[in-house]
C-alpha cells in the first residue's frame, strides 16, 4: 500500500518492467479525448488532458500490460451478479485493441478454478470525478490498473495476513491516516512499514 495514485502507478509500472514477456501499451483513443461539456472545449486546453491523471480512471499513455503474470484490479462495476466489480483482481490472458480476456482471484491471490473467464471492454465514456481538476472530461480506456501495489483508501476495508506500507512522502498531507494502513492485518507481526521520513 503506498499513499498516492502516483506513487502506486509508478510501483506497479516497475514490477511489470521485471515480469517475464513483451509488454503491452494501450494508449487511450484519441478521439474520445474531450471534455464532458462543448462549452468547457472551447475555454480549456484539449492538450492538457493526456496528463492527468485523476482517481477513478485509468491512465492515458502509461497502461502496461503482460500476459499471463500481469495482475489488474477493475475500476469499474461490469456485472454485479457476476460479481465482476469495483476492487476485484484478475490475471491477463488475452488482450487486443478493444478487449481483455481476464481470469478472476481468489482471496489467496491464485487464479479460481470455479469462476469463468471474462471480457473487459473498453469503456467508451469513463468520466472524471476528481475534484482536484474541477472540469469534468472523459476517456475511453479500460477500466483496469495494475494491482501490485493499493493506496491506502482503496485497501480500507480488506484484511491481509502480510501487508507492506510504502511511505515515499508525508501520509497526513494527503487526507489518510496512519490507523487504515496499520490496521489492514490483524497480526502486526504480517505489517512491514517503509518511510524515508517521519510520516
Amino acid at each position: 500500500m503506498s499513499c498516492t495514485n502516483e506513487v502506486i502507478q509508478q510501483c506497479n509500472q516497475s514490477i511489470v518492467d521485471r515480469l517475464p514477456g513483451t509488454a503491452v501499451i494501450i494508449c487511450e483513443s484519441e478521439s474520445m479525448h474531450t471534455f464532458v461539456n462543448d462549452d468547457d472545449n472551447l475555454r480549456h486546453d484539449i492538450g492538457c488532458l493526456p496528463i492527468i491523471n485523476p482517481s477513478g480512471l485509468p491512465p492515458h499513455d502509461v497502461l502496461k500490460l503482460k500476459l499471463g503474470a500481469c495482475i489488474v484490479i477493475l475500476i469499474r462495476n461490469l456485472s454485479l451478479k457476476d460479481i465482476c466489480c469495483n476492487g476485484t483482481r484478475y490475471a491477463i490472458l488475452n488482450i487486443t485493441r478493444r478487449c481483455i480476456s481476464a481470469r478472476k482471484l481468489n482471496n489467496n491471490g491464485a487464479e479460481d478454478p470455479t469462476a469463468a473467464d471474462i471480457f473487459i471492454p473498453r469503456i467508451p465514456r469513463m468520466t472524471s470525478k476528481d475534484f482536484d481538476y474541477p472540469v469534468p472530461f472523459v476517456r475511453m480506456q479500460f477500466p483496469v490498473l495494475v494491482a501490485y501495489y493499493l493506496t491506502i483508501s482503496r485497501a480500507q476495508g480488506q484484511t491481509f495476513q502480510n501487508a507492506g506500507l510504502y511511505l515515499p512522502r508525508n501520509v497526513f498531507a494527503h487526507g489518510h491516516t496512519m490507523y487504515v494502513g496499520l490496521s489492514r492485518c490483524g497480526n502486526p507481526n504480517g505489517l512491514h512499514v517503509y518511510s524515508d521520513q517521519m510520516a
